[in-house]
């Protein structure tokens, strides 16, 4: 088989499992292999699985493990029963894929450079009913140039989403997924894929996502907490290459928006650029997400939390901090040009037992940096 197909199931909606499986079943694409993995899911989740899958007419296999041990290694146990298969990939069983899944991204695979390890493409957004989230011709734009960045920006945020299709040949290069990472098992496994080879954007949407399903771990657990750990498998790799910046930077921001660029941007154009900026969302309510993943820089880790004031969101800051030095930036103030070279210089010509430095600062009242 060309492509094997990996389907993890743990507790689900019977409903759900059944659109899952008749979506891969309409497939245009029929050389692949679909193995089904019941990581320790209710009886009810069995027995619909088990109905479901008599409508197959492509081979597959059901694997089933009355213990749950998650998707990383649920994954694992399903790609080794498909090592003859070129390129693998592995679904949800609450999405639903369009007619042309497996066939667009296969011939994408097959025909970009040999050098390319994954293809992936935009993906659409439903609720629990089936319906439609948001426009998606609104959201086409917004979706595409999040998605289509470099792989270096890996590191800074997981752009891939949902939708993707890899080698076999760089799974195994890259070790597998990682249960240490569960919730983000993905995104960490991203992060190795990519130092292996490259990467091409699809700009079709070739299946359905699905929100606010009642098992969905988008649901279970809290959105700051994959937040976290997204960020926390980030800064493993960070650690592991060695990416140890002279000075960490971090801002916390709080409805402060329209101060969101000048801030950044005064770090950005340090005459000192060995730097890491963290970039805390305290839980505003005026949006600055959209401005803060606007600067694609893997030195800029951004930080999304819910509010609970600036202690609470410098203390995650420092969960994370890589630099020899630190330095906090209010959400409203600015740096000097030459603020982290003078500093860096002023603090290597003390004692070592001189752990903090203070410097004057300058008063604008509802100004901006010129």
């Amino acid at each position: 088989m060309e492509i094997g197909v990996v389907l993890p199931v743990y507790n689900q909606r019977p409903q759900y499992i059944y659109e899952c499986i008749k979506s891969l079943e309409s497939q245009l694409f029929r050389n692949f292999q679909l193995v089904i993995v019941i990581d320790g899911a209710n009886t009810e989740t069995g027995k619909a699985v088990k109905k479901a899958s008599k409508m197959l007419t492509i081979p597959y296999e059901i694997i089933f493990r009355n213990e749950n041990k998650g998707i990383a290694y649920s994954l694992n146990q399903g790609f080794s029963h498909l090592n003859d298969c070129r390129f693998l990939t592995w679904v949800s069983s609450d999405n639903r894929h369009d007619p042309k899944f497996l066939q667009t991204l296969y011939e994408h695979l097959v025909n970009a450079p040999e050098e390319t390890v994954l293809v992936y493409s935009l993906f659409k957004l439903i609720d629990q009913n089936g319906k439609n989230r948001v426009n998606d011709e609104i959201r086409r734009k917004k979706l595409e140039d999040f998605m289509s960045r470099n792989k270096a920006d890996i590191l800074q945020q997981n752009f891939i989403g949902a939708s993707f299709l890899f080698k076999q040949s760089a799974y195994d290069k890259a070790g597998g997924y990682d249960s240490k990472f569960e919730k983000v098992e993905d995104y960490e496994f991203w992060i190795r894929l990519l130092r292996i080879g490259e990467i091409k954007f699809i700009a079709h949407f070739l299946m359905e996502y699905r929100l606010n399903g009642e098992h969905a771990y988008t649901t279970i657990t809290q959105p700051e907490d994959i937040r976290i750990k997204s960020i926390a498998a980030s800064h493993y790799h960070h650690m592991k290459q060695g990416n140890t910046p002279k000075v960490t930077v971090m801002t916390r921001f709080y409805n402060q928006r329209k101060n969101i660029r000048q801030a950044i941007e005064s770090v950005l154009n340090q005459t000192l650029q060995d730097f890491q900026l963290i970039v805390i969302d305290d839980g505003s309510t005026d949006n600055p997400w959209e401005e803060i993943l606007q600067y694609n820089d893997t030195r800029i880790i951004p930080v999304k939390i819910e509010n609970g004031g600036k202690a609470r969101a410098l203390n995650i800051g420092l969960k994370f901090a890589l630099g020899e030095y630190i330095l906090e930036l209010d959400g409203d103030d600015w740096l000097e040009h030459d603020t982290l070279e003078t500093i860096v210089s002023g603090m290597s010509k003390q004692l070592d037992d001189v752990d903090l430095s203070l410097g004057d600062r300058k008063i604008y009242p509802n100004t901006k940096l010129k």
